[in-house]
């Protein structure tokens, strides 16, 4: 008895692991800091983000001067047009910083939740089976009892009633 209380005693379950990581986290904050940033380094990942943005074209035009002898007026004489456009592109580097023990975390929480729904998708195609079955023998036992009710009434007598 001793011994299967001591193999028992010495058996680390998840619910054990996690109050001496709460009792760790509270009396020894700094190492057990330090330890889960070791086990689980945040991850940086970089992007770039662009964006376009299309300018309004703005029409220049340029234009020569004459002067007319016989009026002595100034003419301005359209010699050709120029189209500007200011095309925008703004470009910006992004750094995500991910917290890796809680991607693990939930990649463990997954990977349980799934398991559960397998496990729970394989229960209810077993017990439909037993379902369908237990049904069956319900009826058969049914249609009996029916059968032996009807010639009871009746009054035909089985051999099965004969020895009692």
């Amino acid at each position: 008895m001793l011994m299967v209380m001591m193999l028992f005693a010495s058996c680390f379950t998840k619910k054990k692991a996690l109050r001496q990581s709460m009792k760790a986290s509270v009396v020894y904050p700094g190492a057990f800091a330090e330890l889960t940033a070791r086990l689980y380094p945040p991850r940086v990942v970089s992007s770039i983000e662009t964006k376009y943005l299309q300018g309004k074209d703005s029409v220049v035009y340029r234009t020569d001067t004459m002067e007319c002898d016989s009026a002595g007026q100034i003419v301005y004489v359209p010699k050709y047009k120029e189209v500007f456009r200011v095309d925008t592109f703004y470009s910006r580097q992004v750094d995500s910083v991910e917290d890796t023990k809680h991607v693990e975390a939930v990649k463990v929480r997954l990977a349980e939740s799934e398991q559960r729904s397998v496990k729970a998708q394989l229960d209810a195609n077993f017990n439909k089976g037993k379902l369908k079955e237990a049904r069956r023998l319900n009826w058969l036992l049914g249609g009996g009892m029916a059968a032996m009710i009807v010639g009871m009434v009746l009054g035909i007598k089985f051999k099965i009633f004969e020895k009692w």
